[in-house]
């Protein structure tokens, strides 16, 4: 994940806590990253989401991460995170758990498609009122990737990358 992307998801995000100081003791934000890499792109939001929790009026706030790698040696560099599995996202199961926060950067390549299968099985693990920051590449957001975002989610933005001349 390129670190401007990563910047620009972190400062793009807003944390509305939800509750004002007298009607909520507590307030967990979780962040999760089913394909973590080595745990970048998941360690400066959680540090983001962290910043903001101190700022806000809302007492007893905090914020949980979680990770999902499948490569061993990337694995092993993921730091900071509250919980994490070595393994393949699509092997692991849910108990309807629900994450604020799901950052989405999986594998692609230019065959197109498989990323679908990404979205379809993170898409339910949004908590109402979460986000998914998926980050593809552009000829990736056409046909079956459209309709199954706007099938899962009512409001949809994208924003086209500064390095996407890499791509």
């Amino acid at each position: 994940t390129f670190p401007r992307d990563v910047e620009m998801v972190a400062t793009t995000l807003k944390y509305d806590f939800g509750y004002d100081t007298r009607s909520v003791s507590e307030k967990r934000v979780s962040i999760f990253d089913p394909c973590a890499g080595e745990g970048l792109f998941l360690h400066r939001i959680v540090h983001h989401a962290k910043k903001a929790s101190k700022a806000t009026e809302v007492k007893g706030v905090t914020v949980g991460s979680y990770a999902v790698e499948l490569d061993s040696e990337r694995y092993e560099k993921i730091r900071g995170t509250d919980q994490k599995i070595k393994g393949s996202f699509f092997e692991t199961t849910n108990n309807g758990g629900r994450f604020s926060i799901i950052l989405l950067n999986p594998p692609y390549n230019r065959n197109g498609g498989e990323l679908v299968s990404w979205v379809e099985k993170a898409a339910p693990m949004v908590a109402h009122g979460g986000v998914m920051a998926l980050i593809i590449p552009k000829y990736e957001l056409k046909g079956e990737m459209i309709e199954t975002l706007r099938g899962n989610f009512s409001f949809c933005y994208a924003f086209l990358s500064r390095e996407h001349a890499a791509f």
